[in-house]
C-alpha cells in the first residue's frame, strides 16, 4: 500500500481546501486538502514539503508558517481500488499565503467550519470522510491517531454528498469488482437504489442498515443479477414498492425468476418521471439504454448528481452484449449524460466522481477501440482473431465478456457500412 501526505493549512478559524481536477484518477472533483504520494526514497516530512511546494508554490520553511504537526492517519478501505495510508498534517500560518496552483487543482477555498457545512448541506460539494472529520476537529490540535471505520463486520457506507449515501454490500458481480453500490437517497422516507447482497449474511447486514433510513421505495436501474438480487425480499420485508422500467421487469421475470414480483407492488419508471425529492429538488428518471435496454438513471433537477448505474465503472469495464446490449444506444446514452452535465456522477461499481470527464474519456476510448475493430474486420479477421489482438493479456475468466462486447461493436459497424 502506498503512503501519501496531506496538509490541512489553517489560518485563524479557516482551513484551506482545494477542488481537485475532474481529470484525476483519484477522487476527481472532490473537495479535499492539498497533498500527494510519497515518492520512493522519501520520508513523510520530505514528501510533505515537496508536495506543498509543487502544488501551491509554498515553502514550508517560510516565516509565515508557525507550526507543522501530525494530525491523523487514514487508510483507504478495500472497496476503493486506489488505496493509501494517508498521513494528515496541520500546518498553521500567520497570514494567507499567495498560492500558485498546479494543474491538479481546479479551485482553492478558505472555509470556516460553518462555511464548509453550508456548501455541503446544500449539496454543492463532494468530499470524503477524513476531510469532514478533520473539519469537525478544527479546534482539536492534538494528534488524533488512526481514523478508524469498521468495514469488517458492517457494510461500508459513505456520505460524500449530502443525504446521498453509498452502501457497499458484497454482490455476485464479476471481477475485478466484488461489490455493487446500493444507494440511499434521503435520511428517512428514503429511496433505495439497487440493493443486491450476495448471500444471507450480507442480506441481514444490509437489511439492518437500511432499516435506519425508513425506506419508502426501491428503484432498480436494470435487470442484471448484481443489481436486483434479493431486492424483492427487502421490498417484502419493508412493505414498499419496487420501481423499474417495464423492460427490466420483463427481463427479471424471464431470466431470473418468474415469481420475483409476487406479493410486491411494482410501479413502472420511465423517462421524465418524477421519483421523489432530494434537498428540496425533484428527482427525475432518465433512460440510458445500451448496456441494458431498460437501464434508467436518477438525477436531481439542479443536476447536482446523477446515479448513472452501469453506464461507466471505475472498477473494471462495462460489458455491452447479449440481447439487451446495443452499442449505438450505449454511445448515445453517454453523449446524453455528457450534454446533461451533472456535477457529480455515481457509478454502480466504485466511488462517485466529480463531473463527466470519466464518461467523456470512456466514450473516446470506446470509439477508438471500435475504429481498430473496424479496421481488423475489413481486413477479414474473425471475432476470435480480433479478440486475441485487442485483449492480448485479458484474464481467462473475462474473455467471454470481451467477446460479447466485440460482437456488439461488430453489429454496430455492420449497420454503418
Amino acid at each position: 500500500m502506498r503512503k501519501s501526505v496531506v496538509a490541512a493549512i489553517q489560518f485563524e478559524d479557516q482551513l484551506f481546501y482545494i477542488k481537485r481536477s475532474e481529470k484525476l484518477s483519484v477522487f476527481p472533483g472532490y473537495l479535499s486538502f492539498v497533498g500527494g504520494k510519497v515518492d520512493r526514497g522519501e520520508n513523510l516530512k520530505e514528501a510533505l514539503y515537496r508536495e506543498i511546494h509543487e502544488e501551491l508554490g509554498l515553502n514550508l520553511n517560510d516565516s509565515i508558517v508557525e507550526s507543522i504537526e501530525p494530525w491523523a492517519i487514514a487508510i483507504t478501505p478495500d472497496f476503493n481500488p486506489y488505496r493509501f495510508e494517508t498521513h494528515f498534517y496541520r500546518v498553521v500560518v500567520n497570514k494567507r499565503p499567495d498560492f500558485i496552483f498546479n494543474g491538479e487543482i481546479k479551485e482553492g477555498l478558505w472555509l470556516s467550519h460553518k462555511e464548509f457545512y453550508k456548501l455541503f448541506d446544500q449539496g454543492e460539494i463532494i468530499t470524503i470522510p477524513p476531510i469532514k472529520i478533520l473539519t469537525d476537529k478544527i479546534n482539536s490540535p492534538e494528534f488524533l491517531g488512526h481514523l478508524e471505520i469498521d468495514f469488517d463486520n458492517e457494510i461500508p457506507i459513505l456520505e460524500s454528498l449530502k443525504n446521498l449515501f453509498v452502501l457497499f454490500p458484497r454482490s455476485n458481480t464479476f471481477p475485478p469488482a466484488s461489490r455493487t453500490n446500493c444507494f440511499v437517497i434521503g435520511k428517512e422516507d428514503s429511496i433505495i437504489v439497487d440493493p443486491s447482497p450476495c448471500d444471507e449474511n450480507e442480506y441481514g447486514k444490509l437489511k439492518r442498515l437500511l432499516a435506519q433510513f425508513k425506506p419508502r421505495s426501491i428503484f432498480l436501474t436494470h435487470h442484471h443479477r448484481d443489481h436486483i438480487e434479493k431486492a424483492n425480499l427487502l421490498a417484502k420485508e419493508f412493505n414498499i414498492p419496487i420501481y423499474s422500467s417495464l423492460d427490466t421487469k420483463e427481463r427479471i421475470e424471464k431470466r431470473w425468476n418468474a415469481n420475483y414480483f409476487d406479493e410486491i407492488t411494482w410501479k413502472e419508471a420511465f423517462e421524465g418521471m418524477k421519483l421523489g425529492e432530494w434537498l428540496g429538488e425533484e428527482l427525475h428518471v432518465v433512460a440510458v439504454p445500451g448496456h441494458d435496454e431498460g437501464q434508467l438513471m436518477i438525477m436531481d433537477s439542479k443536476k447536482r448528481f446523477a446515479i448513472v448505474s452501469d453506464l461507466i465503472q471505475t472498477i473494471g469495464t462495462v460489458v455491452v452484449g447479449d440481447e439487451e446490449g446495443d452499442m449505438t444506444k450505449y454511445f448515445l446514452s453517454m453523449e446524453k449524460v455528457i450534454s446533461l452535465n451533472p456535477k457529480v456522477i455515481f457509478p454502480s461499481h466504485g466511488i462517485g466522481l466529480g463531473g463527466v470527464w470519466k464518461i467523456k474519456q470512456t466514450l473516446s476510448h470506446r470509439k477508438q477501440r471500435e475504429k481498430v475493430i473496424k479496421e481488423l474486420y475489413l481486413e477479414g479477421r474473425s471475432e476470435d482473431e480480433i479478440l486475441a489482438i485487442i485483449y492480448a493479456d485479458l484474464p481467462k475468466e473475462l474473455i467471454k465478456y470481451a467477446k460479447k462486447t466485440i460482437s456488439c461493436h461488430l453489429d454496430r459497424i455492420k449497420t454503418l457500412l
